[in-house]
């Protein structure tokens, strides 16, 4: 029946999170990239995946791409040739799980389990097996919360991170990188 219930609904992706909207709206494979309408015909999103479980479909639950970011992207497509200025910081993070936490002394925070080539985390020193408890002095624990973070930045800002390394609490100071220039 087309109900969205999800407006910033993250799924995580190469380790980056798409912010999608979450829709009731039958999509079946192969046929993302439609329009998703309202109900005056007026594009919201367009559809890009139908979630699955290990075993099969689950059905009524399909993601879009928000109009916004579709307007967004395209634009920068046109005027540039490629999409720029979407920060990146060039690590891929997870959270922490309770019984790292509780059996190994693990602090809360984001397990760094990549670190991009080229990027000023990489350059600046922070490590696979890092925890990221603080962002800006902010204390984390989901990949969302990086993301708002640095969503409200720009390519070229400093983020100041506070990681966790074998027992030993840090600061490292990196830069926010252009996503395409990063990642191609």
């Amino acid at each position: 029946n087309g109900i969205i219930s999800a407006l910033d609904r993250g799924v995580p992706y190469k380790g980056h999170t798409l912010k999608l909207l979450q829709t009731n709206t039958a999509i079946n494979s192969g046929s993302s990239g439609g329009a998703l309408l309202n109900r005056c015909g007026q594009v919201v999103g367009v559809t890009n995946m139908k979630m699955y479980s290990y075993y099969n479909d689950v059905d009524g639950m399909s993601l879009a791409i928000p109009s916004a970011t579709v307007k967004r992207v395209v634009n920068d497509i046109v005027r540039y040739g490629s999409v720029k200025g979407r920060t990146a910081i060039g690590i891929t993070v997870g959270a922490v799980p309770d019984e790292a936490i509780t059996q190994y002394g693990t602090p809360q925070g984001l397990y760094v389990s990549g670190v991009s080539d080229g990027s000023d985390a990489k350059a600046k020193g922070v490590q696979v097996g890092d925890v990221i408890t603080e962002i800006n002095g902010v204390h984390v624990w989901d990949t969302n919360q990086v993301n708002d973070i640095k969503d409200g930045m720009s390519v070229g800002d400093s983020l100041s991170l506070t990681v966790w390394r074998k027992g030993v609490t840090m600061v490292i100071d990196i830069k926010l990188m252009d996503y395409y220039e990063l990642f191609g």
